[in-house]
């Protein structure tokens, strides 16, 4: 297998011989300065439909890495665009900016286009949500659960020792778990938040969207589905589909 493999010579930004990236797999020249993300390869595909050929006669340049990500370019009403399918979660996205900014020259504009929830009103059941107030990134703190069931250990080996002993009191202070009390008189409070200090999530602030780009998105939703079925407002991108959301 190794034989293979191309040679790279610059471990914190590795690109092949052909100045391909490692997880995108393009080279300049490949990718449009206009970048539309997607979620799914089909999604993708589909979308390419809307395509023309980067030059008359010409098929869609088309590639796909041996990461999975697909690459489509051609022309959207004369303007050079890019597909491209960013798969799931903030390393993937990671790649798709880093890597194409490295091939394409001048300005770059991305736009993601995909499902998400909404939690507030008005945003309702199929509109168009733009998340033209920026967006914020919420990453789940994996130590909060240890702590907790370390500091429930604690308490019960406590309860246990204290069995029997009146008038012992034991209370981690941290005012979201639950009381109880046992026939010798000990009563202790514990629950997921027994870490002192400690919080399940980390939110950042929020990351401005380009004002620009996100009025003429919102100008142009407005005039295709309507302003009643168009939403403004901040994303928030998890860093794991289940534990963070």
């Amino acid at each position: 297998i190794g034989r293979h493999k191309p040679t790279y010579t610059n471990a914190n930004f590795p690109t092949d011989v052909e100045g391909r990236t490692y997880h995108l797999g393009t080279k300049e020249g490949e990718v449009a300065p206009r970048i539309l993300s997607v979620g799914s390869v089909g999604r993708a595909q589909l979308l390419s439909t809307l395509l023309d050929p980067p030059a008359p006669g010409k098929p869609l340049f088309e590639r796909i890495s041996s990461r999975g990500f697909l690459t489509i370019t051609g022309r959207f009403e004369g303007e050079p665009v890019s597909i491209v399918s960013t798969h799931m979660g903030m390393p993937n996205m990671d790649f798709v900016v880093r890597e194409n900014r490295a091939v394409v020259r001048g300005q770059m504009a991305i736009v993601r286009l995909g499902t998400c929830g909404a939690v507030q009103r008005p945003a309702k059941l199929g509109d168009l949500l733009i998340a033209s107030h920026g967006s914020i990134g919420i990453r789940r703190d994996s130590d909060y659960w240890t702590l907790a069931f370390q500091k429930e250990q604690e308490q019960a080996q406590l309860q246990h020792h204290a069995a029997g002993h009146g008038g012992l009191t034991a209370a981690n202070g941290n005012g979201n778990g639950f009381g109880n009390s046992n026939g010798g008189g000990l009563s202790y409070s514990y629950g997921s938040g027994a870490a002192a200090g400690a919080r399940p999530y980390m939110v950042s602030l929020p990351v401005p969207a380009d004002g620009e780009l996100a009025a003429l998105l919102t100008a142009e939703a407005t005039a295709v589905v309507g302003p009643g079925r168009v939403v403004q407002g901040l994303n928030a991108s998890a860093d794991s589909f289940y534990s963070s959301q």
